[in-house]
């Protein structure tokens, strides 16, 4: 099994799976260790770039098309969960 090729599917798979705990897990979870930073804030402005861009590296070296516009939506988690959060506040 070539380890290049699954790098970028476990980096989305990573991404999606924080991106969706950080809706579903409550915001003060760790308030205590991180008072200023929620945990939706520490997934999406810290952790998922750094994944984001590991997966994109990757995929656009496999030419894997699909694989670089997932993963790039994991770089850009924080603008994408802002912007739908904006859309859920307005209605």
């Amino acid at each position: 099994m070539d380890y290049k090729k699954c790098i970028p599917k476990i980096t989305l798979i990573m991404g999606l799976l924080l991106m969706g705990l950080s809706w579903v897990l409550p915001y003060d979870l760790l308030e205590s260790i991180l008072a200023p930073l929620r945990i939706g804030g520490l997934f999406t402005m810290y952790i998922c770039p750094v994944i984001g861009i590991i997966g994109l590296v990757i995929a656009i070296f496999n030419k894997k098309v699909w694989l670089v516009i997932g993963n790039l939506t994991i770089f850009f988690a924080f603008p994408i969960m802002m912007f739908v959060t904006q859309l859920v506040n307005i209605s």
